[in-house]
């Protein structure tokens, strides 16, 4: 029981289980105020509708819009 290899482990995992807290605690501090403002923002907004959905998803995928079809070289868009 008083074997010093096992009391330096014991300190080093104590130390260890500290910063891990510590390290938690920051994680969860800093992710918080994102997911509130994540979260408020689409409240706020509300639900988008299809054609908005549409020219988002065009704006971003330009090489997969298709003009007269949803689907295209099988690759099918969102509705």
């Amino acid at each position: 029981c008083n074997d010093p290899v096992e009391a330096e482990i014991q300190g080093v995992v104590d130390e260890l289980m500290v910063k891990i807290e510590e390290t938690k605690i920051k994680m969860n501090s800093k992710c918080s105020p994102k997911r509130i403002s994540v979260n408020s923002f689409s409240q706020s907004r509300g639900k988008s509708d299809s054609n908005d959905k549409e020219r988002l998803y065009n704006e971003a995928f330009p090489s997969l819009h298709s003009n007269n079809s949803n689907c295209s070289s099988s690759v099918c868009h969102p509705p």
